[in-house]
């Protein structure tokens, strides 16, 4: 599940399961979350024993966030260009994803089966 998520993370070729894109997308997004609050936690915790400026492990958080965000979104954007692939649409409606009602389209794309030829 998560494995083919994040190996094929620059493959946009070839298709995706409804339950391999869902489940790596939940899994990913809890384990960012959980990486993002403990790497907080930590600036934090050493910040204040260090005697720096606490914008600076603002900067050093947000930074931290804005990376592993990037990351994920790269490998969303593959996992849902095969993920539309597998439901019978186009590719390009992955771009709805940048436009916010349309971006609601694109979840219920993900959620149809996959599309028997």
């Amino acid at each position: 599940m998560m494995k083919l998520f994040w190996t094929e993370m620059f493959d946009y070729r070839g298709k995706m399961n409804r339950k391999d894109f869902w489940l790596g997308n939940i899994v990913n997004a809890i384990l960012i979350l959980v990486l993002f609050y403990t790497g907080s936690y930590l600036l934090g915790f050493v910040g204040g024993y260090s005697g720096a400026e606490e914008a600076t492990f603002e900067a050093f958080s947000l930074l931290l966030f804005l990376l592993l965000f990037v990351v994920y979104f790269l490998a969303y954007l593959s996992a849902g260009v095969r993920r539309l692939r597998d439901a019978g649409f186009h590719p390009t409606w992955i771009l709805a994803t940048f436009v916010p009602i349309l971006s609601i389209v694109l979840i219920v794309f993900f959620c149809l089966p996959t599309k028997e030829k």
